[in-house]
């Protein structure tokens, strides 16, 4: 009898797209050093004083070719990225989430 083949956790496309996503994704965060989002989660923080960046918010989602997007990508400190996630509607207001029902919705200018 034959061995079983064991199934892909990612199909061979989707590993091509994350492989490009991590060169993006690395490219985006060298030209952004610093968190984007702490001098709007607290403005009392100087930009000299904010965290150094080590993830990417995607402010529209990730579906699709949103994934791609840097028009929509924000450099963010872990810590922000928690609040982003754990307070959506400030998040909102401060610009660092679209707006309601437009999450991982293609936008018409891209």
């Amino acid at each position: 009898m034959k061995p079983r083949t064991r199934i892909r956790s990612v199909s061979k496309l989707q590993s091509r797209r994350l492989r490009l996503y991590a060169v993006i994704r690395q490219t985006y965060l060298l030209e952004h050093a610093i968190c984007e989002a702490c001098p709007h989660i607290n403005p009392i923080t100087k930009p000299a004083n904010s965290r150094w960046a080590t993830e990417i918010h995607h402010t529209r989602g990730k579906l699709g070719e949103l994934l791609f997007a840097t028009k929509y990508f924000k450099a963010v400190c872990f810590t922000c990225h928690r609040y982003i996630h754990d307070h959506p509607m400030q998040a909102r207001e401060l610009g660092l989430l679209c707006e309601k029902g437009q999450f991982n919705s293609m936008p018409k200018d891209l």
